[in-house]
C-alpha cells in the first residue's frame, strides 16, 4: 500500500471553474524499479529541460487513479534524476521544475490540485485562480473499479453549474464524504452515469470518469 494524493470531490465540466477538493488515500500499489509506463512525455520534456538525458528505472505497480499515477510517479521521477544521475536540481526548485511540467503537458486544475496537496500535505479546496484552503478530511484506503469515457456533458446549465460547487463546497465544510450519494446523482445528471447502488462508491474526475470504492484507513 501507499499513500497517494486523489481527487475526491469535483465535477468535471468544461470551461467552468468550479472548486476541487483533493486529499489522501492509500492504495493497493507499490513503487518498484521499472521503466515508468506512459510518462515518454513527461520524461522527454524533463531531459529537455536539465539538459541530461537520463534513463530512470521507477514506476508504479498496482491500481492506483491515473492523476495520482502521474503526480506520484512524476515526483519520483525527478528525484532519480537528482539522487541516481546527478541532475542539479536543488530540492527546493523541485516543486517549481514539476508545476513548469504540468502546464507542458496538461492543462488541468485538477493536476494543479494534486500537487498543491502534495507540496503542502494538508487536504484542500482548491480552486484555480485563488488561495487553496486547508481542510480537515480523513484519509481514506480507495479501489478503483472502472474508468467511463466522456465526450462531454449531456446536460449542463447554471443551476446545475451552482450545485455541483455546493456540493463540493460542503463536503470540504464536513470534513467527510456525507454528500456522496448528492454528488453522484450530479455526475448522473450532467453525464448519464449511473448512480451506484452501494453506499461506498463513488464517480471522482480521472481524466475520465473514474468509479471508487472508498473506505476508511486504520
Amino acid at each position: 500500500m501507499i499513500r497517494v494524493p486523489i481527487v475526491l470531490s469535483g465535477l468535471h465540466l468544461p470551461n467552468v471553474n468550479n472548486p476541487v477538493l483533493v486529499g489522501w488515500a492509500w492504495v493497493d500499489a507499490q513503487i518498484v524499479q521499472d521503466i515508468p509506463k506512459g510518462m515518454e512525455k513527461f520524461i522527454s520534456l524533463l531531459v529537455e529541460a536539465s539538459g541530461f538525458n537520463c534513463a530512470p528505472r521507477v514506476s508504479i505497480k498496482g491500481k492506483i487513479p491515473k492523476l495520482s499515477y502521474y503526480v506520484v510517479l512524476s515526483k519520483e521521477i525527478v528525484r532519480v534524476f537528482r539522487e541516481q544521475c546527478g541532475v542539479p536540481i536543488k530540492e527546493n526548485e523541485e516543486a517549481e521544475l514539476l508545476e513548469l511540467l504540468d502546464r507542458a503537458i496538461f492543462d488541468s486544475n485538477y493536476v494543479e490540485a494534486l500537487r498543491a496537496l502534495q507540496k503542502g500535505g494538508e487536504p484542500l479546496l482548491y480552486r484555480r485562480g485563488e488561495d487553496p484552503v486547508s481542510i480537515k478530511m480523513p484519509e481514506l484506503a480507495v479501489e478503483p473499479i472502472m474508468w467511463y469515457p466522456l465526450n462531454g456533458p449531456s446536460f449542463m446549465d447554471n443551476s446545475l453549474i451552482h450545485l455541483a460547487g455546493m456540493v463540493t463546497v460542503k463536503t470540504a465544510e464536513a470534513g467527510d464524504l456525507r454528500y456522496l450519494s448528492q454528488e453522484n446523482g450530479v455526475w448522473s445528471v450532467a453525464y448519464g452515469l449511473p448512480t451506484p447502488l452501494v453506499p461506498n462508491l463513488k464517480w471522482v474526475w480521472d481524466n475520465d470518469a473514474l468509479l471508487l470504492r472508498l473506505a476508511d484507513w486504520n
